[in-house]
């Protein structure tokens, strides 16, 4: 009879020691920054510094599709090692969802377009498809068990985006831009002066977009001056109404300060 007390106290041990452990509160998990889509993979910044010949790899004045995708691909993977050196804060190879999350916060900036909207995601075009590369990586690991992966294993992830839909799509609208409409990518070549023009009408567009930018800045400026004066003058004009009329006139003052807070 005595040793049914001590079955007891042994049977309760091992359901101690198998029980699982108690789950982490919702409160401290692990979460994996916002990284808005990217407009575009940065094709053309990462290629538009690119001399022909870099393109022109059986060297015979003309790049074809092969050429261009491998060297697009190329492009891509250089950009993708920038940027896990970039993400990688303490260079120990290592990509941390700290780091990430780091690099993320960096990246909001206050609006200067938009006045309803506070803040926008506004990071290097170049950088913004591997944050969300990474951010997408993270979002798919168990981080109860780990939150870093290296930077070596996410070629991997490069790889399988380099044959993605919407990067496929946009290689072959940038082939189409530089050689032409109606050229095609499989059977179509593109040249010097082409590759030339394209870059000529990427600057041009550039500019243009800058002096937009620049001449909305200087209207708004203008036009606040112009407010700025036009209430000096009448508030000059209301000083000399009151020194004819004295400090006793009923001339409507409360409307003369409620329009110079506006």
């Amino acid at each position: 009879m005595q040793l049914w007390p001590c079955a007891a106290i042994f049977w309760a041990s091992i359901q101690g020691c198998t029980a699982r452990p108690p789950r982490q509160p919702k409160a401290t998990y692990l979460k994996v920054p916002e990284v808005p889509t990217p407009p575009t993979f940065a094709l053309a910044e990462l290629l538009h510094d690119s001399a022909l010949a870099a393109l022109d790899a059986s060297g015979d004045g003309r790049v074809g599709e092969a050429e261009f995708v491998a060297a697009a691909e190329s492009a891509v993977h250089a950009a993708a090692a920038d940027a896990w050196r970039r993400v990688d804060g303490n260079e120990d190879g290592q990509l941390d969802l700290d780091e990430l999350g780091a690099v993320v916060r960096q990246s909001w900036v206050e609006s200067k377009k938009k006045k309803k909207q506070k803040t926008v995601f506004a990071p290097d075009k170049k950088l913004w498809p591997f944050l969300s590369i990474l951010a997408t990586h993270f979002a798919a690991m168990d981080l109860s068990r780990s939150a870093r992966v290296s930077a070596a294993a996410m070629e991997t992830q490069v790889s399988g985006f380099l044959k993605s839909v919407p990067w496929l799509d946009e290689r072959r609208t940038l082939f189409d831009e530089v050689a032409g409409a109606g050229v095609g990518d499989e059977d179509g070549t593109f040249g010097a002066s082409e590759w030339d023009s394209w870059k000529e009408r990427r600057r041009s567009a550039k500019k243009k977009n800058t002096a937009k930018t620049n001449s909305k800045k200087s209207s708004w400026q203008h036009w606040g001056t112009g407010c700025c004066v036009s209430r000096l003058i009448l508030f000059a004009w209301w000083c000399d109404r009151l020194s004819q009329f004295g400090t006793s006139s009923k001339l409507p003052t409360g409307s003369l300060l409620k329009l110079m807070r506006t």
